[in-house]
C-alpha cells in the first residue's frame, strides 16, 4: 500500500473515513469545488513545465490563454469522472452563507479569471528560480513497513540560481483569504511529509543545498480575489513527528482498524466530508431532536 500526505491529512480529521476511502467498492465522488481546483493546478502545471523547458517566466496574452484552455480541459475531464453524481455546489448552505450551484459556464468563467489574475499580478514565481521539478513524484521504502512505500507528488521544487536555496511549492485555491495557523505543523502533515521525502532525494544525489529546502504554501482565491504566499518551515522533531504519526496510521490500518469517527471536527459536515451521506455517525449525532424523546 501506498502511505500518503493526504492519507495521513484525512486520518487527521476523522478516522472514520478511511474505512471508506479504503474500500474500493465506493465509487470515486468529486464536485465543482475540487475539480475547479484541479483544472486550475493543470494550468500553474502547463505554466511551470514550460518554464522548465526553457520559456519566458513572463507570460504572452496567448500562453496565458493556452494555461487557461489546458485547465478547462481538465476541469471537464473531472465532470466526466464524476459522472452523474458530480456534484455543482459551490457553496453549501450555511448559517452565515447562502447556498451557490454553479453551472459549468459559471466554473470555466471563474478558473479563468483565477488564472489570469495569478499571470496579471505577476504571482508567479521570479525568473531567478530555476524550475527543477514539476509534479515531481516520489515512492520510496516505508521504514518498518514492509509492505507500504511512502508516495507523493510536490507541485514544484525551485531553485534560485544565486543562492542555491530550494523551495518546495503547493498550490492551494480557496474562497477567502486562509486563516494564520492553516498550515501550521499541528494542522497539516503535507510540509513535513514531502520535506521529509525531498531530503531523502537528495541524500541519495549526493546534494548539499547552502540551508534546508523550504516549504511554500501559494494559496490562489478561486475567484481570482486574492493571493498569499505563505512559508512554512519545519523542524527537524516536527518533520519526525509527523513520520512517526505514518508509522501509527500504518499499523493501524494494517490492523483493520478499528477507525473512530471524529464528530466534534468542523470538518464533520456535508460541506467538508464526501462521506457524509454514508457515514452513520455525522448527521445521526448532529440531529437536533424536537419535543420528547421516546
Amino acid at each position: 500500500m501506498k502511505m500518503r500526505q493526504s492519507l495521513l491529512g484525512q486520518a487527521h480529521s476523522c478516522h472514520h473515513r478511511l474505512q471508506y476511502i479504503l474500500d474500493p467498492k465506493i465509487p470515486y465522488t468529486t464536485g465543482v469545488v475540487r475539480a475547479m481546483g484541479t483544472a486550475i493546478h493543470a494550468g500553474h502545471e502547463m505554466y511551470y513545465t514550460h518554464r522548465q523547458g526553457g520559456g519566458d517566466a513572463i507570460s504572452a496574452p496567448n500562453y496565458v490563454r493556452q494555461w487557461q484552455e489546458c485547465a478547462i480541459a481538465a476541469f471537464d475531464h473531472e465532470v466526466e469522472r464524476g459522472g452523474d453524481s458530480f456534484d455543482w455546489v459551490y457553496q453549501p448552505q450555511t448559517a452565515r452563507k447562502q447556498l451557490l450551484v454553479l453551472t459549468r459556464d459559471d466554473a470555466v468563467q471563474t478558473i479563468c479569471k483565477a488564472i489570469a489574475f495569478y499571470h496579471d499580478n505577476e504571482h508567479y514565481w521570479p525568473e531567478e528560480y530555476e524550475v527543477l521539478a514539476v509534479e515531481w513524484y516520489f515512492d520510496m521504502p516505508f521504514p518498518h513497513h514492509d509492505t507500504w512505500t511512502l508516495s507523493g507528488t510536490l507541485d514544484l521544487i525551485l531553485r534560485h540560481s544565486a543562492t542555491g536555496h530550494l523551495k518546495l511549492v503547493d498550490h492551494k485555491n480557496c474562497k477567502d483569504k486562509p486563516r494564520a495557523d492553516k498550515y501550521r505543523a499541528h494542522k497539516t502533515p503535507q510540509a513535513a511529509f514531502y520535506l521529509w521525502a525531498v531530503d531523502r532525494w537528495l541524500e541519495e544525489l549526493n546534494v548539499r543545498p547552502p540551508e534546508r529546502p523550504l516549504f511554500v504554501y501559494d494559496a490562489l482565491a478561486f475567484d481570482g480575489s486574492g493571493f498569499w504566499r505563505i512559508e512554512e518551515a519545519r523542524t527537524l522533531l516536527q518533520i519526525e513527528a509527523t513520520m512517526t504519526e505514518a508509522s501509527m496510521l500504518a499499523t493501524l490500518i494494517d490492523n483493520g482498524g478499528p477507525y473512530m469517527p471524529n464528530t466534534e471536527s468542523f470538518l464533520c459536515s456535508e460541506s467538508y466530508c464526501d462521506f457524509w451521506h454514508l457515514c452513520p455517525f455525522g448527521a445521526t449525532l448532529q440531529d437536533k431532536p424536537q419535543g420528547a424523546i421516546q
